[in-house]
This record gives C-alpha cells, structure tokens and sequence, in this order.
C-alpha cells in the first residue's frame, strides 16, 4: 500500500506545487487545488491508494 501510495503521490501535482512553493521559491505560498483538505474530493483520496500496476505487487519476491 505505501508505495501505490508514494508513486501516486508523485503522479498528482499537488506535490510539485508544493515542492516549487517550499524549496525552489521558496515564498511558501503554494497554490494548491482545494483550499484545504476538507474540500478534496473521496475519489482523489481513494485514486491514491489505487496500485499503479497490474497483476502482482512488483515488489512480491523481496521477502
């Protein structure tokens, strides 16, 4: 689950903008699509739990 998570975190660009606002611009002023969390639609949350591949987890054999 954390690494469906981490990669589709990746995906949304909610978190460039807030790289660019925190470390390249440094203004902490990020512009992000929904004035705060309560206002982010359940299917964008649910969308990041959502595995971004098909079949087994790539990651499967480690153990």
């Amino acid at each position: 689950m954390e690494y469906a998570l981490s990669l589709n975190c990746c995906r949304h660009p909610e978190l460039a903008e807030g790289v660019r606002a925190r470390l390249i611009d440094k203004d902490n002023r990020p512009g992000w699509h929904w004035p705060d969390a309560h206002h982010v639609p359940p299917a964008v949350i649910e969308a990041h739990f959502e595995p971004t591949w098909e079949g087994d987890h790539p990651l499967t054999g480690l153990a």
